[in-house]
C-alpha cells in the first residue's frame, strides 16, 4: 500500500491516546528547553523588531541620542573599507552658533582701586563697598595697572572716565592718568580723581588731563601718606586736598569721605546727562 507522507500512522488506540495526553499535559523543561526559553524571553537588539515597555513613557534626549547614534554605527559598521568621506553624509557636522552678547563698553567708566591689604590693617575694604553701591562701577587692586588700561581703551573717549583709589590703589589710579595723558592716547581727560592717602614717592603732581582731583590726607600717621597733592597746570586741573582723621587703614570706610566721593561722582556725571 501507497504510504502518504503527510499522514501520520499509529501502530494501535494506546499508541494514539499516549501521544494526545503528551501534547496536553504540561512536561518538566530540561535544561536545554530552559536555554531556549530564556533566550526567546530576552529583547531582540538587532533593530528588526522594535523593543517595547510595559509602561510607555515619552523618549528622553538621552534616549533619541542612543537611537541616532545607533542607527549612524550601522551605516559605518556597513560601509566598505576606504569610505571616510561618506561619513561626512552620515555624521551630522553642523554646529550651532550661540549668540554671546557683547559687553558693552559704550558707558562711564567709575573705577575704584584698593590698595594691598595687610593683616595687620585687616580686612575691611571699604573701596569695595563702594565699587558695589554704584550701579555700573567696576572694581580693581592696586597691582592691575593693564588692566584697568585696557578696559579704559575699550570705552569711547566721550564717556567720562573716574578714578577712585585708596593707599597703593592712588598710587595706581595716579600713574593711570599720567599714562593716559600721552599722544597716543590722545591726551585722555580724567573726569574725576579721587585718592586717599596715596604712598610711595612721585605720585602727589597730577597730570594736566584731569578736571578734578580730590585728595584725602590722614595726618594722624605722616609716613602712610605721600602730602598734598599739586596740580601741573592749575588752569586745566583743580586739586583740592581735605585732612581726615581717620586711620591709613580707615579712610576708606570712614561715612563722611564715602558721602563725599558719592556727591562727586555725582556732580561728575550730571555733566554728561
Amino acid at each position: 500500500m501507497k504510504v502518504d507522507p503527510k499522514v501520520i500512522h499509529y501502530p494501535n488506540r494506546q499508541a494514539y491516546l499516549a501521544r494526545e495526553g503528551a501534547t496536553a499535559a504540561p512536561t518538566a523543561p530540561t535544561t536545554g528547553s530552559a536555554s531556549q526559553s530564556e533566550a526567546a524571553a530576552k529583547p531582540d537588539l538587532s533593530g528588526e523588531a522594535p523593543l517595547t515597555s510595559p509602561i510607555p513613557t515619552a523618549p528622553t534626549a538621552e534616549a533619541n541620542l542612543a537611537e541616532e547614534a545607533m542607527k549612524v554605527a550601522k551605516k559605518v559598521a556597513e560601509l566598505p573599507p576606504g569610505s571616510g568621506e561618506v561619513l561626512k553624509s552620515i555624521v551630522p557636522t553642523k554646529v550651532e552658533e550661540i549668540d554671546v552678547p557683547a559687553e558693552n563698553w559704550d558707558r562711564p567708566a567709575i573705577l575704584f582701586i584698593s590698595g594691598m591689604k595687610l593683616p595687620v590693617f585687616g580686612s575691611d575694604d571699604g573701596v569695595e563697598k563702594m565699587a558695589q553701591q554704584i550701579k555700573g562701577a567696576e572694581h580693581y587692586t592696586w597691582d592691575q595697572k593693564s588692566k584697568i588700561m585696557d578696559d579704559i581703551l575699550k570705552r569711547p573717549p566721550e564717556q567720562p572716565l573716574i578714578l577712585i583709589g585708596h593707599s597703593l590703589g592712588s598710587d595706581t589710579a595716579v600713574k593711570i592718568a599720567r599714562e593716559l595723558d600721552k599722544i597716543e592716547h590722545q591726551f585722555r581727560t580724567v573726569d574725576l580723581l579721587v585718592t586717599m592717602d596715596s604712598l610711595g614717592f612721585n605720585n602727589d603732581i597730577i597730570s594736566p588731563n584731569v578736571e578734578l582731583n580730590l585728595n584725602f590726607i590722614g595726618h594722624k600717621n605722616p609716613f602712610l601718606n605721600d602730602g598734598p597733592n599739586i596740580a601741573r597746570d592749575i588752569e586745566r586741573t583743580t586739586v583740592i586736598n581735605e585732612l581726615t582723621d581717620a586711620s591709613h587703614s580707615q579712610i576708606d570706610n570712614s561715612g563722611d569721605i564715602q558721602r563725599k566721593v558719592f556727591e562727586e561722582i555725582e556732580r561728575t556725571l550730571s555733566y554728561f546727562l
